[in-house]
């Protein structure tokens, strides 16, 4: 399992995040604020604005979560 300090490249973030929040089971942020915040702190927040919402289009993209209004879903196979 890769830790959150050593990924460095787009996947490897992405990577770090998908398994984070299928260990969470329900308890998964379920707005956009509280899913950009939890994503924040596992990267101590290192991550720029524009790095962050790049995770989030890219995890929205792999269908990996559903963004109506400001509530957030997942499908995390």
């Amino acid at each position: 399992m890769l830790k959150a300090s050593n990924a460095k490249t787009a996947p490897e973030k992405l990577e770090v995040v998908f398994t984070n929040l299928k260990q969470r089971g329900s308890s998964k942020p379920r707005t956009i604020k509280t899913l950009s915040s939890t994503i924040s702190s596992l990267f101590q927040k290192q991550l720029a604005d524009e790095e962050l919402a790049s995770l989030l289009a890219e995890m929205q993209g792999k269908g990996w979560i559903l963004i109506n209004e400001n509530k957030v879903s997942y499908a995390l196979a």
